[in-house]
């Protein structure tokens, strides 16, 4: 618009001028003429003046301006340079603490490591101490023969040596063993009561065998009747039932059977020599 306004004034002044320098040529018309471009120079110049101070005053407005807004600007940007400086000190503040974090990570990890191993070491101790879950259990075994070092007193005559078994991998320190044998059906009828009434077996150190071996031991029993007894080790007691039944095959021998179970009935062994 301003431009406009410019080329408008241009053009008055132009054409005062114009009117000035042709009036010497009409010289009866020169006096009017040269008062009509000094007057259209005049107004033109004065219009030209009018323009560039409203100009001005726009251009000087319009600098107020930019310099209001430069100045805003430079404040907003002064915040957001403070708000990036605090972010920043967040930021590091932040890390610093997921360092930490990771680091008492790492050393609740190691220490929890620590903590496993030292319970599987406690717990594997105690297993060679108390001997696990494992119990030893005796089963009948036909008697050592004398040329072989068994005990002549104990050869025939439906006698069994107990054979000593370990069902855990450790070694037992230490399995006490109690029976109570029942009368046969003839001592039953004639009112006799077995003797000794109650069979004590004590062991140390019971060593860890496979499911298909036992060790001897010096003790015997007959192999008429059932024995009911109880099995102590350091940690857990069991049940354990002995029975004789007739062989078919020879009526003057017996087939034993043996069953382990835990005080809740659960049935732990059922065969004196299992496979």
């Amino acid at each position: 618009m301003n431009a406009i306004l410019f080329i408008i004034t241009g053009l008055i002044v132009l054409a005062g001028s114009s009117l000035t320098a042709v009036a010497p040529i009409w010289k009866e018309k020169e006096k009017r003429l040269r008062i009509v471009g000094v007057c259209v120079t005049v107004s033109g110049g004065a219009l030209g003046i009018a323009i560039g101070l409203k100009s001005a005053a726009k251009s000087d407005a319009l600098m107020r301006s930019t310099a209001q807004i430069l100045q805003t600007s430079g404040k907003t940007l002064s915040g957001v340079d403070e708000t990036l400086k605090a972010s920043k000190d967040v930021l590091k503040e932040t890390r610093e603490n997921l360092d930490k974090t990771k680091e008492s990570l790492e050393i609740g990890q190691h220490l929890s490591k620590a903590l496993a191993e030292e319970k599987a070491l406690t717990a594997k101790n105690l297993e060679h101490i108390t001997g696990g879950e494992g119990y030893c259990w005796v089963v009948p075994s036909t008697p050592l023969p004398v040329g072989l070092g068994g005990n002549p007193a104990y050869q025939g005559n439906n006698w069994w040596q107990l054979g000593l078994k370990n069902s855990g991998k450790v070694v037992l320190p230490t399995c006490d063993l109690r029976f109570a044998p029942f009368p046969t059906d003839e001592e039953f009828r004639k009112g006799i009561s077995p003797s000794p009434p109650f069979l004590f077996y004590h062991f140390e150190k019971v060593p860890v065998l496979g499911r298909r071996y036992y060790r001897a031991t010096p003790y015997f029993i007959k192999g008429d009747r059932i024995y009911s007894g109880v099995i102590e080790t350091p940690t857990r007691s069991f049940n354990e039932v002995i029975k004789f039944e007739p062989d078919p095959n020879d009526r003057t021998r017996y087939i034993p059977k043996c069953t382990v179970s835990e005080p809740s009935e659960k049935i732990l062994e059922k065969d004196c020599n299992p496979q």
